[in-house]
Protein backbone atom coordinates (compact mmCIF):
# COMPACT_ATOMS: atom_id res chain seq x y z
CA UNK A 1 0.00 0.00 0.00
CA UNK A 2 0.90 3.54 -0.81
CA UNK A 3 -0.61 6.95 -0.08
CA UNK A 4 -1.55 9.30 -3.09
CA UNK A 5 -1.90 12.76 -2.82
CA UNK A 6 -4.93 14.05 -4.56
CA UNK A 7 -4.99 17.65 -4.87
CA UNK A 8 -7.50 19.78 -6.24
CA UNK A 9 -7.98 23.67 -6.73
CA UNK A 10 -10.70 25.66 -5.49
CA UNK A 11 -11.21 28.90 -6.66
CA UNK A 12 -14.02 31.05 -4.50
CA UNK A 13 -17.30 30.21 -3.89
CA UNK A 14 -18.58 28.17 -0.84
CA UNK A 15 -15.18 26.12 -0.12
CA UNK A 16 -16.06 23.54 2.35
CA UNK A 17 -19.37 22.51 0.26
CA UNK A 18 -17.74 22.62 -3.54
CA UNK A 19 -14.65 20.74 -2.15
CA UNK A 20 -16.70 18.09 -1.05
CA UNK A 21 -18.49 17.86 -4.38
CA UNK A 22 -15.34 18.29 -6.12
CA UNK A 23 -13.29 15.34 -4.42
CA UNK A 24 -16.49 13.03 -5.02
CA UNK A 25 -16.87 13.76 -8.51
CA UNK A 26 -12.41 13.76 -9.60
CA UNK A 27 -12.27 10.19 -7.71
CA UNK A 28 -14.82 8.65 -9.26
CA UNK A 29 -13.99 10.41 -12.79
CA UNK A 30 -10.01 9.85 -12.23
CA UNK A 31 -9.88 6.88 -10.54
CA UNK A 32 -12.94 4.26 -11.13
CA UNK A 33 -11.82 2.11 -8.34
CA UNK A 34 -13.20 1.75 -4.55
CA UNK A 35 -13.42 4.90 -2.86
CA UNK A 36 -13.82 5.67 1.03
CA UNK A 37 -15.41 9.43 1.34
CA UNK A 38 -11.71 10.86 2.98
CA UNK A 39 -12.95 14.36 4.27
CA UNK A 40 -15.89 15.75 5.61
CA UNK A 41 -14.62 19.05 6.15
CA UNK A 42 -12.18 20.72 4.05
CA UNK A 43 -10.29 23.92 6.02
CA UNK A 44 -9.26 26.72 3.78
CA UNK A 45 -5.87 26.87 2.81
CA UNK A 46 -3.91 29.60 1.38
CA UNK A 47 -1.31 28.54 -1.07
CA UNK A 48 0.16 32.05 -0.99
CA UNK A 49 -0.72 35.41 -0.80
CA UNK A 50 -2.29 37.38 -3.74
CA UNK A 51 0.38 38.99 -5.37
CA UNK A 52 2.94 37.73 -3.99
CA UNK A 53 4.31 35.65 -7.06
CA UNK A 54 5.73 32.26 -7.09
CA UNK A 55 9.19 31.62 -5.28
CA UNK A 56 10.11 28.13 -7.25
CA UNK A 57 12.47 27.46 -4.25
CA UNK A 58 9.36 28.09 -1.81
CA UNK A 59 7.29 24.55 -0.94
CA UNK A 60 3.93 25.93 -0.40
CA UNK A 61 1.77 23.90 2.32
CA UNK A 62 -1.60 22.76 2.29
CA UNK A 63 -4.08 21.98 5.18
CA UNK A 64 -6.94 19.98 5.42
CA UNK A 65 -9.37 17.88 7.87
CA UNK A 66 -9.54 14.03 7.56
CA UNK A 67 -12.74 12.66 7.99
CA UNK A 68 -11.44 11.38 11.60
CA UNK A 69 -11.07 15.26 12.44
CA UNK A 70 -7.08 14.89 12.23
CA UNK A 71 -5.46 17.63 10.49
CA UNK A 72 -2.40 17.14 7.64
CA UNK A 73 -0.23 19.23 5.76
CA UNK A 74 1.81 18.28 2.82
CA UNK A 75 4.06 20.76 0.53
CA UNK A 76 3.35 21.74 -2.84
CA UNK A 77 5.87 21.95 -5.74
CA UNK A 78 5.26 24.38 -8.44
CA UNK A 79 5.28 21.37 -11.13
CA UNK A 80 2.33 20.05 -9.12
CA UNK A 81 0.64 23.43 -8.98
CA UNK A 82 1.32 23.62 -12.50
CA UNK A 83 -0.24 20.74 -13.23
CA UNK A 84 -3.50 20.95 -11.11
CA UNK A 85 -4.16 24.38 -13.53
CA UNK A 86 -3.29 22.70 -16.94
CA UNK A 87 -6.07 22.99 -19.28
CA UNK A 88 -7.67 25.90 -17.59
CA UNK A 89 -6.30 28.66 -19.85
CA UNK A 90 -2.32 27.47 -20.69
CA UNK A 91 -1.25 30.03 -18.05
CA UNK A 92 -0.72 29.52 -14.28
CA UNK A 93 -2.81 31.19 -12.40
CA UNK A 94 -1.12 32.49 -8.97
CA UNK A 95 -3.59 35.22 -7.49
CA UNK A 96 -5.54 33.75 -4.79
CA UNK A 97 -6.18 30.38 -5.42
CA UNK A 98 -6.92 27.58 -2.74
CA UNK A 99 -6.17 24.07 -3.05
CA UNK A 100 -7.34 21.41 -0.59
CA UNK A 101 -6.36 17.22 -0.56
CA UNK A 102 -7.09 13.94 1.05
CA UNK A 103 -4.80 10.61 0.72
CA UNK A 104 -6.04 7.92 -0.84
CA UNK A 105 -4.85 4.56 -0.33
CA UNK A 106 -3.60 2.52 -3.33
CA UNK A 107 -1.78 -0.54 -4.10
Amino acid sequence: MSTELIVIAVLGGSLALWAAQALRLWSLNRHQTEYTEPATIIEKALVHEPGSGWDPDQRHVLVFALADGSHRNFAVSESLYKEVHAGQSGQLHTRGSWFCGFERESS
